[in-house]
């Protein structure tokens, strides 16, 4: 039975109204869910979902602190596995699903699911009418109709790309680990940390594409998102600086059909709806055999193209 752990922070209201229709959708419901506002802003949203959904709302002062938030929402969960999500994912319906089944074939894990995070590339939402979503997880290249391959050092450095916007533990790891950070304040960092202290605590990570997730566009130059020298150095200082060993095989998990499902949309829909893609290169998607494929640029940014098969 899940938990499932959902933060937000000011000017994220209609964010998490959307992240709420979409765990309304879902294929299983969780036991229960807790909302954890760092900034008080969204109890109407959550009083509105709480008449639907078995919700609760932890309301506090704004102190940009996610690892806070997540720490003092566990401590209010019951069930046996905590699925994380940042109140600005949306949650394909048969998510919750596929995490109880990750949940039963890998117990021990930590497991981090694909969520549009490369922001570049903007599309309408697959899951919500109303809503405009990132679409592409760069840490992943889309290649062939039922396969996802991992970049570069994802299968040797995993924490480095455990990343918190749709993320899942047990209840007992979580505990074993000590929750998130608390030092770490403002967006990121905290995640890689709690990563970085699963692998020591021989906590294996693996990767999940059918537990898929959009991320809802939205400004990154608020309040929560900026941090000064000062406070970027302090994170840093938390963190270790090098990936601790790994002495398993990771592994990048989805059924087949659900991950199949995920590409289609790729390429027939969010593709097809971005506006900043070529149309010639919308145009050779839709051909038989046509294959998405990404690359990065000197930028550190990201490149969809195709190819097809031989």
């Amino acid at each position: 039975m899940i938990s499932l752990i959902i933060t937000t922070a000011p000017d994220r209201e209609e964010n998490l109204d959307a992240c709420l229709q979409s765990i309304a959708n879902q294929t299983l419901q969780p036991t229960e869910i807790i909302v954890a506002d760092d900034g008080n802003g969204s109890a109407k949203i959550a009083q509105k979902w709480a008449s639907i959904l078995p919700l609760r709302y932890l309301s506090r002062p704004n102190d940009r602190c996610v690892s806070r938030s997540r720490n003092l929402a566990v401590a209010e969960a019951s069930q046996d596995h905590l699925v994380f999500l940042d109140g600005d994912i949306l949650l394909n319906p048969n998510g919750l699903e596929a995490y109880a089944a990750h949940f039963q074939a890998l117990p021990n894990a930590l497991l981090s699911s694909y969520f549009g995070n490369s922001f570049q590339y903007v599309s309408p939402s697959a899951l919500h009418k109303n809503r405009e979503v990132n679409y592409i997880d760069r840490r992943f290249e889309a290649c062939l109709s039922d396969r996802f391959y991992p970049f570069g050092k994802i299968l040797l450095e995993p924490a480095l790309f455990c990343w918190g916007g749709n993320l899942a533990i047990s209840h007992k790891h979580y505990r074993l680990l000590k929750g998130f950070n608390e030092q770490i304040t403002g967006w990121g960092s905290e995640d890689i940390d709690f990563a970085f202290r699963a692998i020591a605590a021989q906590v294996e990570i693996h990767f999940c594409i059918d537990t898929w997730g959009e991320h809802q566009v939205h400004s990154r130059k608020s309040v929560f998102h900026q941090k000064d020298d000062v406070e970027r150095k302090r994170n840093q200082a938390v963190i270790k600086t090098s990936h601790p060993p790994i002495d398993y095989e990771v592994q990048v998990r989805g059924a087949a059909e659900p991950v199949n499902a995920l590409y289609q949309q790729l390429i027939s829909f969010y593709a097809q709806a971005d506006p900043e893609l070529k149309a010639s290169l919308k145009a050779n998607l839709m051909q038989p055999g046509a294959t998405l494929i990404s690359r990065y640029l000197s930028d550190n940014s990201l490149e969809l193209g195709c190819a097809f098969s031989k």
